[in-house]
């Protein structure tokens, strides 16, 4: 994509007028940048624009042929619960409408695609690793330009933070698919030792609470394959708690993940550029968990027939 078009999304971000509901100036935006026409302002062809819109903006950064097999065979799991499933499916849908789970879930996600756009050219240098072996590029301190590490470090905070509330969404659905409702969890998960019920694991909204390291265990062979390698605790705990160093002239970057008190002894480091890639791979897990959103958002306006 044209460096140009990408600058213009960050001066003129889509997704802020779709989420004021400004249609007209989104209209405008996405004909004048994008030359996407709106077929009408009904809420399906609006979606269908930012939808193009996002997948645009995200396209020097993901993997076009899995989201694309995502949003083909997500119609096709739905339809399966909505015949097999119906009444916990749409409890389940009108649930997390009901309490605006999932319209600030999909306003989270729309606000992680202008910023992955200011970070273009220190992403840049990890798209290389699609092409290789990692472990064959190794402990690398390459010298990846960027004058805000806090800003980058701070991205991987909030991806991770959407991140955690879309496996939320996950769960629920991995819930109706193998068991028919969405609060029941398997029982290696939602049982301990003694078969007592384990208090977080006994609904979605307790799961919620869960978090983000254990949540993704409690997924039990989910429909969905998480990309484990984009989840790092070590980091995410590190940036949480502001217990990190980085070195500009070699790029490493130490976190301090254990809670030690005062002290700051047990460390995990890691060059720029990996960290980058971790990133990078978050990113693409929340743009595919998007894909998601997306579907059920037309599942209930198509075939449920209501807002959203």
């Amino acid at each position: 994509m044209d460096t140009s078009v990408l600058a213009d999304f960050v001066r003129i971000p889509v997704e802020s007028q779709y989420k004021r509901g400004d249609i007209s100036s989104f209209e405008k935006v996405c004909a004048d940048i994008l030359k996407i026409e709106l077929k009408s302002n009904k809420k399906e062809d609006v979606l269908a624009a930012l939808y193009s819109a996002t997948s645009i903006m995200s396209s020097p950064f993901t993997i076009h042929e899995h989201n694309k097999e995502l949003s083909k065979e997500m119609p096709h799991m739905l339809q399966g619960l909505h015949n097999n499933y119906h009444d916990k499916t749409f409890e389940f849908i009108n649930k997390i409408t009901a309490n605006s789970f999932l319209k600030n879930l999909h306003h989270d996600c729309l606000s992680i695609y202008p910023k992955i756009i200011e970070l273009d050219l220190p992403l840049r240098a990890s798209l290389y690793y699609d092409y290789t072996d990692t472990n064959e590029l190794g402990k690398i301190p390459a010298r990846v330009s960027t004058s805000d590490f806090d800003t980058c470090n701070n991205f991987y905070k909030d991806l991770a933070e959407v991140f955690s509330r879309q496996l939320t969404l996950l769960a629920g659905l991995n819930n109706l698919v193998k068991r028919g409702d969405y609060d029941l969890f398997d029982n290696s998960i939602r049982l301990n030792k003694k078969l007592a019920p384990i208090k977080y694991f006994s609904s979605l909204d307790n799961y919620a609470n869960v978090d983000l390291g254990k949540k993704i265990g409690a997924i039990d062979n989910s429909f969905y394959i998480i990309d484990t390698h984009s989840i790092d605790n070590k980091i995410r705990n590190g940036i949480a708690h502001y217990k990190y160093e980085y070195k500009e002239s070699t790029q490493l970057i130490t976190y301090y993940p254990s809670k030690e008190g005062m002290q700051r002894e047990k460390c995990y480091s890691l060059y720029f550029i990996e960290f980058m890639r971790k990133t990078l791979l978050l990113f693409r897990e929340v743009h595919s968990m998007n894909h998601i959103i997306k579907s059920l958002l037309y599942y209930r306006i198509l075939i449920l027939g209501k807002d959203i």
